[in-house]
């Protein structure tokens, strides 16, 4: 081990290796000081290419530290596995949905999926459908479960009454959900900032804080009387948490109020591909400006104080989801549209593969169900559940999408004995939250 000190105002601790496009771990300050573990070769800053490795596994440019260098070992750096996590989103409400998790889960490859857990009393309805989920796991591949936190979705664990911040007004109901209350996610934003030129804004993050205590609780407190779930992962339903700063913050709250084995929940990663559509799907949600700095505030929040020991994944490919309009609309046959996406998903392994990246979450929405006209959607799959929040507008490219990766994925070699289960062999393989 050996000692550097930072002599720059700022200089970013990388994550995954020797390069400036990795994901950032921290910000070490003038004065800092640092283990140096070992010197290797890696990016070209302002022309020299030498980089410390610190004694955590993390990575500085050498160029703003003062160091014994003659005296720091050099060692090759060696590129790290790849790592996938396949995740899908939006279990324990829709049946079709719910099926369609199940099958991908029995075929012994998909291993994290998200819960929402506020669908009935005390989320009694999303943990029956969460248990018959746990049985289908493969052994030898452990399930890992994480809450789909959810201010966009259903009605609030907490009730009306102590969450009204967060509800829209009575006589806004709409009649086709009337057990449901939570405002719609393009409105969050704006409850919110009411609240807040009513001088209100303590009171809207503590119902906030309350009522996502309430739905991880649906985890670690069960009121079925059946073992707690272990929390492997944090998300958030329509991106709702990151709308605004303070609503990430108690996500990064309760993150490290709930630890797993000594550390904080895991929550997904910032670093989002394609760009485009985190920063298109964050830009339109109502009539409160979405800024351009938000997503870099953000990082900053993650960054900072406790919030660094909260681990993410490298990066976050979405580019398996969606288009929202139906197949019918497109003049498009479904298997046309699973053909797309079996393309896409081979371009997201390619991006993971030419990155400066360790692990990426790969998200699906997945549905196995008949393919339905929008009002039969609407008729026999979610208006009976009384859960608003889950836009049947998406549910044929959910389809397309559980063709996509079943025909894909379920039929990828791999050898079930191994304890790293290969995507592709010798380059890629399955990932998990407990190993970031």
């Amino acid at each position: 081990m050996y000692k550097g000190v930072i002599n720059t105002d700022s200089l970013n601790v990388r994550k995954d290796g020797p390069w400036k496009k990795g994901p950032i771990l921290g910000v070490l300050d003038f004065g800092d000081e640092v283990e140096i573990e070992f010197a290797t070769f890696g990016e070209t800053v302002q022309g020299d290419n030498k980089w410390y490795c610190l004694t955590d596994g993390s990575f500085i440019w050498s160029g703003y530290v003062d160091a014994d260098s003659g005296a720091i070992p050099r060692r090759e750096y060696v590129a790290h596995k790849k790592y996938v996590i396949f995740t899908a989103d939006d279990y324990g409400v829709v049946d079709s949905i719910n099926k369609g998790i199940e099958n991908a889960v029995s075929s012994g490859l998909l291993n994290s999926v998200t819960c929402l857990t506020n669908y009935g009393t005390n989320g009694l309805k999303s943990l029956a459908n969460i248990r018959t989920l746990q049985r289908c796991a493969v052994t030898e591949i452990p399930l890992e479960l994480g809450v789909h936190l959810t201010i966009s979705s259903g009605s609030p664990l907490i009730g009306r009454n102590d969450a009204h911040y967060l509800c829209r007004p009575t006589r806004k109901k709409p009649k086709h959900y009337p057990e449901s209350d939570f405002y719609d996610y393009t409105k969050v934003r704006g409850a919110f900032r009411k609240a807040y030129l009513k001088g209100k804004r303590a009171e809207f993050l503590e119902q906030l804080y309350n009522e996502l205590k309430a739905q991880i609780e649906v985890f670690t407190n069960p009121k079925d009387g059946g073992a707690p779930i272990p929390v492997a992962h944090l998300t958030s339903h329509h991106n709702s948490l990151l709308y605004e700063t303070e609503f990430f913050e108690v996500m990064l709250r309760l993150s490290n109020e709930f630890r797993q084995n000594d550390r904080p929940v895991p929550i997904r990663s910032l670093e989002n591909l394609p760009g485009w559509k985190d920063w298109g799907f964050l830009r339109f949600k109502g009539k409160v400006p979405f800024p351009s700095g938000r997503i870099h505030r953000l990082k900053q929040e993650l960054n900072s104080g406790t919030n660094k020991a909260i681990e993410t994944p490298s990066l976050l490919h979405s580019d398996h989801y969606g288009p929202p309009p139906f197949v019918e609309k497109r003049s498009e046959s479904i298997n046309s549209l699973k053909n797309k996406k079996l393309d896409k998903a081979e371009g997201i392994l390619n991006d993971l593969e030419k990155r400066n990246a360790k692990s990426m979450e790969f998200l699906l929405h997945l549905r196995d169900g008949k393919i339905l006209t929008h009002e039969q959607y609407e008729e026999l799959e979610s208006r009976p559940k009384g859960y608003a929040g889950i836009n049947p507008l998406a549910f044929d490219a959910r389809k397309a999408e559980y063709l996509s990766f079943m025909e894909r994925f379920h039929q990828a070699k791999h050898n079930l004995n191994k304890d790293e289960i290969e995507i592709r062999e010798g380059k890629m393989y399955l990932g998990s939250w407990k190993n970031l």
